[in-house]
């Protein structure tokens, strides 16, 4: 199994991020309108991967 790690690091962020699934944003709006976009396919497919379309948890 292939594993890929990102590690952030940098001054503090200005305020705390809301973080649900794959989205993260300063406000609730934001992640409600990531969640509408996402169940309504309007993010792009990944290049080689546009098969697939995984459902919000």
């Amino acid at each position: 199994m292939n594993s890929r790690y990102f590690l952030l690091g940098g001054k503090k962020l200005p305020k705390q991020p809301i973080l649900r699934w794959n989205f993260l944003a300063y406000s609730e709006d934001k992640i409600k309108q990531a969640e509408q976009r996402w169940k309504e396919g309007k993010f792009p497919t990944i290049p080689g991967d546009d098969v697939e379309h995984i459902p919000l948890p």
